[in-house]
């Protein structure tokens, strides 16, 4: 069990936090520990707040060089204690990929964000959940790193949805998928791509 716990600690690798401001700039204003530029512009391009045209994408995931990257973005009410910023976003890199799992984390460092308006109580869970693999909060809700399985992370969907959309050529995707072939998806909406790929391992 402790050989187990000491793996799952080392599986979050960095939290920062982006902000768009009243004025349109988008800065990585925090992050722990530090990041590379090449990174930080990455993520910059992916929490969807540099594009006017495009919708806000609650939370978004992916992969750049064997590391997955969670963003949660969030519209800052106007009652928010911030003044000058319209938008920002709670962003997790780790090594493991578990959508569901990240996702409730960066929901809860959003509320703290909120909240108190510092990145000082997101660093505190976020230090929690490194070390302890649990933080506890009773305005902001509760997250144990053991109620998240590995195997579900990849079940995003259901397999009959797409057995009823592709018919017969989903055989195509399990050959491809069995002889360990790249498959493109393509989807105008960034959440049907992330929610289709996490079904396609359900096909092998």
């Amino acid at each position: 069990m402790a050989a187990a716990e000491v793996v799952d600690t080392q599986l979050m690798l960095g939290v920062g936090l982006i902000q768009k401001g009243t004025n349109g700039e988008i800065l990585l204003v925090w992050c722990y520990p530090s990041t590379t530029a090449t990174l930080r512009n990455l993520l910059l391009r992916k929490c969807c707040l540099t594009d006017e045209n495009k919708l806000l994408h609650h939370f978004v995931f992916g992969q750049y060089r064997r590391t997955w990257f969670y963003i949660t973005t969030i519209e800052d009410p106007e009652s928010s204690i911030f003044k000058k910023v319209t938008h920002f976003s709670i962003v997790l890199t780790t090594k493991d990929f578990n959508p569901v799992k990240y996702a409730a984390f960066t929901r809860i460092l959003c509320r703290m964000y909120l909240k108190h308006g510092s990145p000082v109580k997101m660093m505190e869970s976020y230090v929690a959940v490194l070390t302890k693999r649990i933080c506890q909060s009773e305005e902001n809700g509760s997250f144990l790193s053991k109620d998240f399985d590995v195997p579900k992370a990849y079940l995003g969907g259901s397999i009959k949805d797409i057995v009823s959309q592709f018919g017969m050529e989903t055989i195509i995707l399990h050959t491809a998928l069995m002889l360990k072939k790249r498959i493109g998806v393509y989807h105008p909406k960034i959440e049907a791509v992330q929610e289709f790929t996490r079904t396609l391992p359900a096909l092998v």
